[in-house]
């Protein structure tokens, strides 16, 4: 994704959907996307550690991560296509940034994070890898299907009618 992607308000308001699939367990960190600016400064990422469980962020320029609140997480297979979502909205009443992360359709981590206002990103969105300060980084090995940007945080409802729409369960 280009230089400066993603713009504006996508920081605070936005969604990605996708359709991934591991060749391998991970043995280190496996970016499905992600940027990061220099220094300890704002990034957003997700991907999968070595413990097979689906991990995403948007870090602010302190360094501080999401608060996870709810985590019913399941690890995720080798070889074995998966439909990961995760969403993010200005929440009007405190302020703070709503944090959803699906698989399969299902609610699997939910959270807040301080509202970050627009950021300026320094080195374009990566996918299949990390852009960390200009360098790609922890290379997704598997594929990839079906990768959506949204400006907007997609609704529960509509996370499980894309998952239904494709897999008819």
């Amino acid at each position: 994704i280009g230089y400066g992607q993603p713009k504006g308000g996508v920081m605070r308001n936005g969604s990605v959907s996708l359709w991934f699939n591991m060749a391998a367990e991970p043995i280190r960190y496996k970016m499905l996307f992600g940027t990061m600016n220099n220094g300890v400064t704002k990034g957003i990422w997700a991907g999968i550690p070595p413990s097979n469980l689906t991990s995403f962020a948007i870090r602010d320029g302190q360094g501080v991560n999401i608060d996870w609140t709810y985590d019913n997480r399941q690890a995720v297979s080798p070889d074995t296509w998966y439909f990961y979502t995760v969403t993010w909205g200005i929440n009007q009443e405190t302020g703070n940034m709503d944090i959803n992360e699906y698989l399969n359709g299902e609610l699997t981590l939910s959270g807040t994070q301080v509202d970050m206002g627009v950021v300026d990103w320094q080195y374009s969105m990566q996918l299949g890898a990390g852009n960390s300060r200009g360098n790609a980084e922890d290379l997704f090995v598997g594929s990839l299907d079906e990768i959506t940007f949204y400006n907007y945080p997609l609704s529960h409802a509509a996370v499980i009618q894309e998952y239904v729409h494709v897999t008819g369960e």
